[in-house]
């Protein structure tokens, strides 16, 4: 009897001791599987923010070296505006041209024009293609002209903002790609026709039995 009230007593001494020890040097918080579930997406979320909102924040301070841009502190966020047309000394209509250019790749003077329209006034498609040979012209030109290849009717603009480009080059890839197209529409017209031809034989077929 004696024997069982000290090892209960040894028992709940122990338990009082290993609680003692836990409360001076409480063991690392271990998260729950959920809680990493949760939290493990939403710093990746973050991260890839950062990342993202990084790169357009480098190409605006490359920009601003160059004078291209010009920050401007305002209440609430920084805010940016383009300086083009004075660091290439250029005008608001060779400005608007260079600007489809630089979102839309090469195009006819046509389809220049009428991208414009919004951005700056031309009387017409010939005072449209007099701004474009200035820009041509100029000591470091900031556009090229693309000869038309085959099956196109209208020679193209490109702009020259990232540097000189292979002009020989760019008519024939395009050239090649208008053959391309032409070719497989005849192609998918050739096959509908067949296929409506067939069907027509069908019907023959039916009513002839």
């Amino acid at each position: 009897m004696a024997s069982s009230l000290t090892d209960g007593f040894g028992l709940a001494g122990e338990q009082e001791a290993q609680r003692h020890r836990d409360t001076q040097h409480p063991l690392p918080h271990r998260p729950r599987a959920e809680h990493i579930f949760h939290e493990v997406p939403r710093t990746l979320g973050h991260a890839a923010c950062a990342a993202a909102g990084a790169k357009p924040a480098l190409a605006l301070r490359k920009m601003e070296e160059r004078k291209l841009v010009r920050s401007q502190h305002g209440s609430r966020a920084q805010r940016y505006e383009h300086r083009m047309a004075e660091a290439y000394s250029i005008t608001a209509q060779q400005q608007a041209a260079l600007a489809v250019l630089l979102l839309r790749g090469p195009q006819t003077a046509s389809e220049i024009l009428s991208r414009t329209e919004r951005l700056a006034k031309f009387a017409d498609v010939e005072d449209l293609r007099h701004c474009l040979d200035r820009l041509i012209q100029r000591d470091a030109p900031l556009a090229v002209r693309i000869p038309k290849g085959p099956g196109q009717r209208e020679d193209r603009y490109m702009h020259l903002l990232c540097g000189p480009v292979d002009v020989d080059a760019i008519a024939a890839q395009r050239g090649a790609d208008a053959g391309g197209n032409s070719g497989g529409a005849m192609a998918d017209r050739i096959a509908a026709l067949e296929a409506r031809v067939e069907a027509l034989e069908e019907v023959i077929r039916q009513l002839g039995g």
